[in-house]
């Protein structure tokens, strides 16, 4: 074989290794929602847990377990994912939202709270329909929704978020926007 196709060929098999060594095993999860693998090995990997869609109209209140997902050396951020037809709705969407994450020993990771107007949002451009992705993820006063394994009880790596969303009074209204899902997300970036 030659020289630069041999170095080619360990290079390949490094990556294969490496990557199978840090692969995110999914299949054992057992809490609320649906979990997914997002990016790739040697940057982004991740997955995201996805707890169902509501309609952002209507009051939400829930409680969501989380037990054996995936722990990785990441940041793991809990958010609302919402699409909608404008390019500005962290301004239209006057909506309350609390997101508070609690270990099984009772300790509180996070709590964050407060008009949507107050939180930060991330942002994707608009795709060829037209619509707007956001991830609503921590609040402007800097208090993130998130926490990072270090944070957990190792006898017990059981969590509880407790969401709370109440629409906007009469007079707000929920504009361009339908629905929202509660979402975890760690690495990825994607």
């Amino acid at each position: 074989m030659e020289p630069k196709k041999f170095l080619y060929f360990l290079l390949f098999l490094t990556v294969i290794l490496i990557n199978s060594c840090h692969s995110v095993k999914v299949e054992k999860y057992k809490g609320n929602g649906t979990i997914y693998k997002v990016g790739s090995f040697p940057i982004s990997y991740g997955y995201k847990i996805d707890f169902g869609e509501f309609d952002l109209d209507k009051n939400y209140n829930e409680e969501i377990v989380l037990q054996n997902y995936p722990e990785i050396e990441k940041e793991y951020i809990v958010g609302l994912y919402i699409e909608s037809r404008s390019d500005s709705a962290d301004s239209d969407l006057d909506s309350y939202l609390s997101i508070k994450a609690v270990t099984f020993k009772g300790d509180t990771l996070f709590d964050c709270r407060g008009k949507m107007s107050s939180w930060r949002w991330s942002r994707s451009g608009g795709d060829k329909k037209g619509s707007y992705k956001y991830f609503v993820y921590y609040m402007t006063n800097e208090h993130e929704s998130g926490f990072s394994i270090s944070d957990i009880p190792t006898e017990n790596s059981t969590l509880y978020l407790y969401v709370d969303y109440e629409p906007p009074g009469e007079q707000g209204g929920i504009g361009e926007f339908s629905r929202g899902s509660v979402q975890l997300q760690v690495g990825g970036y994607k």
